[in-house]
């Protein structure tokens, strides 16, 4: 069971550099891939590390755009595929370039969920109930892999992660009504 906890840390590290390289290569966004597999997680599980790692060593000149053609064709049904191609353009938009990424938080004008307790503790809690204790992890990763994510922004990453649309939406209103209030 040890050995689980220290595998951990060398596959993110070997990601981190994959993503480094990769951003100062082509110029893709570290923030778009790290979303990028977390989206890619709900659709194909723990594979996701593996097959963004061989697209992107298989086909080392893609664009952010093919990227996600790429890995959408490796969803195996053809309306999960055609949810995450919408999911990750939805990303993209959000990460493309540091100057568009700065405009949009502006735009938020919202501060990191990071520094509110509160309201992380309520979405885990509110969570659980739609993917169980994975609530946690998934929410942990989200906030480091994004730390200045704002809290409308964790919360429609985590709307991705619920794979029902309908249970999704729900977590999403029930996040709202507590968050408005």
């Amino acid at each position: 069971k040890t050995g689980e906890a220290k595998d951990n840390t060398p596959e993110k590290q070997k990601f981190s550099d994959i993503k480094t390289s990769i951003e100062n290569t082509l110029g893709i966004n570290s923030e778009f891939l790290a979303s990028c597999q977390e989206e890619l997680t709900s659709f194909v599980g723990p594979f996701a590390s593996v097959l963004l790692k061989n697209t992107l060593n298989q086909f080392p000149q893609l664009t952010p755009n093919e990227l996600v053609e790429r890995l959408a064709v490796a969803i195996p049904h053809p309306e999960r595929s055609r949810e995450f191609r919408n999911r990750a353009q939805i990303l993209l938009s959000q990460t493309g370039s540091p100057q568009e990424t700065t405009l949009f938080q502006d735009v938020v004008t919202s501060f990191p969920a990071a520094n509110d307790p509160e309201f992380l503790q309520y979405c885990r809690k509110e969570l659980v109930s739609f993917v169980g204790p994975f609530a946690t992890v998934l929410i942990e990763d989200t906030i480091a892999n994004n730390p200045n994510i704002t809290p409308e922004q964790l919360v429609e990453v985590l709307v991705a992660k619920i794979p029902h649309q309908q249970r999704a939406q729900e977590f999403r209103n029930r996040i709202q009504i507590k968050y408005k209030s």
